[in-house]
């Protein structure tokens, strides 16, 4: 799936592509976090690493729903007795062992992170 217009970077204004996002090594993935705001939903972060630009931004985790290849349990352990907390620290890479409605979306971005890592070196 490559929708074209996906997501504009902030500061060099370039429109990224779905495909861009996922496997551009110049788009570093830098995490996900859960924020307690209006849409009390969780972001993934990222950084666009070229020249001249190095602005961050981030993305709802729901518009990666199409990338997924597992399925995305209903409950939501947030801030629940069984919640880790790795979704409400940006830069906690651990894997999430539990069956929570973000696990699926933190073991992406994690799989993301080591992908991109492999190609250049941040």
């Amino acid at each position: 799936m490559n929708i074209d217009k996906f997501k504009q970077c902030p500061s060099c204004k370039k429109w990224l592509s779905s495909d861009e996002v996922l496997t551009d090594p110049d788009i570093k993935p830098l995490g996900m976090a859960y924020l307690e705001d209006e849409n009390n939903t969780a972001y993934y972060y990222f950084q666009h690493t070229v020249p001249n630009c190095g602005s961050s931004f981030l993305i709802e985790i729901k518009d990666f729903k199409p990338f997924l290849t597992e399925d995305i349990p209903q409950v939501s352990l947030m801030a629940s007795k069984h919640c880790e907390g790795h979704c409400v620290d940006l830069y906690d890479l651990n894997v999430c062992k539990n069956e929570c409605y973000y696990a699926p979306f933190r073991r992406l971005i994690l799989k993301l992170t080591q992908l991109k890592k492999a190609v250049k070196v941040f």
